[in-house]
Parts: C-alpha cells; structure tokens; sequence
C-alpha cells in the first residue's frame, strides 16, 4: 500500500502546482545570481513550480541605472547563460528571465524578494 499511496500524493501535488524542493530553490537561485555576477543587478525574484514533468522558473532581475538600454541579442545572450548555468537541475526547464529596473515586477504583497 505504500508505493500507490506515495504514487497517489505526489500525483496530487503535481497537479497543485507544488514548489520543489528547498535546496533545490537554493540551488537555482545560486546558479541564477552567478550566471549574472557581471551584471549591475540590484535583485533576483524567483518564481518556481513543478509541473508534472516540467519544472517551470521565472526569474524577475532588477537592474540598476548602470544597466542602461541593452539591445535585445544581449538581453538573450544573459538569458542564455542563466539557462547554461541551470543545465542539470531538471530535465524539463522551462525559462523565463525578465529584466526590469522597477522593484515593483519583483516582489509579491507581503513577500520579501530574494536578494
């Protein structure tokens, strides 16, 4: 009975959308912060969830006034290497990297941003 049962559980926090786990949050916001050490960034907000066999991550970096205008094949450039610096932590991941200079895209109501 254990193995339906556990089966079962995670079937259901799947299909809730659930965040993985702690040290794998860590670890991706790990990654994510090195991928950007060149960059002026004043913050990173990190959205993760799990998906059935996706694992889903939105990440809101807010730059400073050094960042300036970047030209988009730049901004896809730093995409492309938090995406690299990521390679691993799931099969299945789905990127979004979001660059703003507005505190207000990355944090929720009542939620501190990950720094």
């Amino acid at each position: 009975m254990k193995v339906p049962v556990m089966t079962i559980r995670e079937g259901v926090r799947e299909v809730l959308h659930r965040a993985p786990p702690a040290e794998v949050q860590s670890e991706v916001r790990r990654r994510a912060a090195g991928a950007l050490a060149a960059v002026p960034v004043r913050k990173i907000r990190a959205r993760m969830v799990e998906v059935g066999r996706f694992f889903f991550l939105l990440f809101h970096v807010v730059v400073d006034e050094k960042f300036g205008v970047r030209p988009v094949p730049e901004l896809d450039r730093l995409r492309r290497q938090v995406e690299k610096a990521l390679e691993g932590v799931h099969p299945r991941v789905v990127l979004d990297v979001v660059f703003t200079a507005d505190d207000y895209w990355a944090t929720d109501e009542g939620e501190a941003p990950v720094e």
